[in-house]
């Protein structure tokens, strides 16, 4: 595929090819990028620490903003590399993201998300919580109150989201590349601008919005963004943005402000605010992926925050419902005793998860897609 031409203003922030981003992609030397798990550590963080304690920190839904950019980026990198090597499979595509997400997703509805619904008195909603949280429609579900929800199922609402994109998002970039490759990154700008209109619009519009896929529209094409112009080059305009450490240590500062503050702003401000923070988030994963060193890169390659990471969706899926849990199976616990509780059964259990269920069925798809690929050869 011809590469778009660049002008002198432009500089690449990669080779024509430039690594792997991610295990996912098929058929080529693979290598994992600890910064950017530093940007899923602080993501769940974020939320977890909305979880714990929402009245200390009411912002930390922005973790699923940070979540939303770096899913964006990564699968909208994952399927450009592929498809620039003529390796690009719908059917592989899928088959990974089902065995990245399913398995894990499936255990916590089995284990954890039923047992504490009953235990809460909710059991009638199990069958149909269970069925919202298999079919990714929990957004729309939770948002327009189609059946009543089990309080363990909640936060499902944003794998739906996530799974959502998975569906749509996949199809329309492989027809741009196809189609109109030399344009990709004016339109992922323009899908950028329109995104911003129709979430500002979207807040307006009610509370709902939060739990609906344009309620963080602008965080997901910023991603898609970002990685438009990590394959096909940063302008010579952003780049100092891009690899500036002060501005990526402003975006966290931004983030932390937010988790904080957020109660504290009016709708329309919260609004804007929550864009402005989405895109800062982009160049902060552009800078992770592509600065090698400073202050903010020493941060997010920190042991305890690729391990934090790397483990992030085990602790997303436990956390929460574990908090729920374990004041039903021990009635009187104090909240000093069940905190510290909770946290080190998230940790155990999200590292569980990941070891022994994440791991291993991404390793499966990986060889079924690299033995797909083989064949064609």
């Amino acid at each position: 595929m011809p590469q778009p031409r660049r002008t002198r203003e432009e500089i690449p922030l990669r080779g024509p090819m430039g690594a792997v981003l991610s295990s996912d992609v098929t058929g080529a030397k693979q290598q994992h990028v600890a910064a950017l798990d530093g940007v899923r550590a602080i993501a769940i963080v974020a939320v977890m620490l909305l979880h714990a304690a929402s009245d200390y920190f009411p912002g930390g839904a922005i973790g699923v903003d940070v979540f939303f950019v770096l899913s964006a980026f990564l699968i909208t990198s994952i399927i450009i590399a592929e498809h620039r090597v003529g390796r690009f499979s719908f059917a592989g595509f899928y088959w990974r993201r089902l065995l990245r997400l399913g398995p894990a997703l499936v255990l916590w509805l089995m284990l954890v998300a039923a047992p504490t619904a009953v235990l809460m008195g909710q059991g009638d909603r199990v069958l149909a919580s269970t069925l919202v949280s298999l079919l990714y429609i929990g957004d729309f579900v939770i948002a327009y109150d189609w059946v009543p929800i089990a309080d363990a199922y909640v936060h499902i609402w944003s794998l739906a989201i996530e799974e959502q994109f998975y569906f749509v998002w996949p199809a329309a970039l492989v027809f741009l590349c196809l189609r109109h490759p030399e344009r990709l990154r004016t339109i992922l700008w323009c899908l950028l601008g329109a995104a911003v209109g129709v979430q500002v619009a979207a807040h307006q519009s009610g509370a709902q919005a939060y739990f609906l896929p344009w309620g963080h529209i602008v965080a997901i094409a910023t991603g898609c963004l970002a990685a438009g112009l990590y394959a096909h080059g940063v302008p010579g305009w952003m780049n100092p943005l891009v690899r500036s450490t002060t501005v990526a240590a402003a975006v966290i500062l931004m983030i932390g402000a937010v988790c904080l503050w957020a109660d504290q702003m009016p709708p329309a401000a919260s609004s804007m605010v929550l864009t402005v923070a989405s895109i800062g988030i982009g160049l902060l994963v552009l800078h992770a992926r592509e600065v090698r060193s400073g202050f903010v890169i020493s941060l997010l390659t920190l042991n305890v925050m690729v391990w934090l990471g790397r483990r992030s969706y085990g602790l997303y899926l436990y956390h929460r419902t574990l908090a729920m849990l374990i004041p039903e199976l021990l009635p009187g616990i104090t909240l000093k005793v069940a905190g510290p509780l909770v946290l080190i059964l998230a940790f155990l259990v999200a590292e569980a998860s990941y070891r022994w269920v994440e791991l291993h069925h991404a390793r499966r798809g990986r060889r079924r897609s690299a033995h797909r690929a083989a064949s064609a050869v």
